[in-house]
């Protein structure tokens, strides 16, 4: 049986995207770059 999951993207799929341009791009301007993510979190 085949499925479709769909759900907002999330900090955490920043490895599944960074191969893909456009993903990558979409993902910096919803949460910024890894760097400020990690900033923030105080990492």
């Amino acid at each position: 049986m085949p499925l479709l999951a769909i759900r907002h993207m999330v900090a955490t799929d920043l490895p599944f995207l960074k191969d893909d341009p456009r993903q990558a791009a979409a993902y910096a301007e919803r949460f910024g770059s890894r760097e400020a993510i990690v900033a923030a979190r105080g990492r």
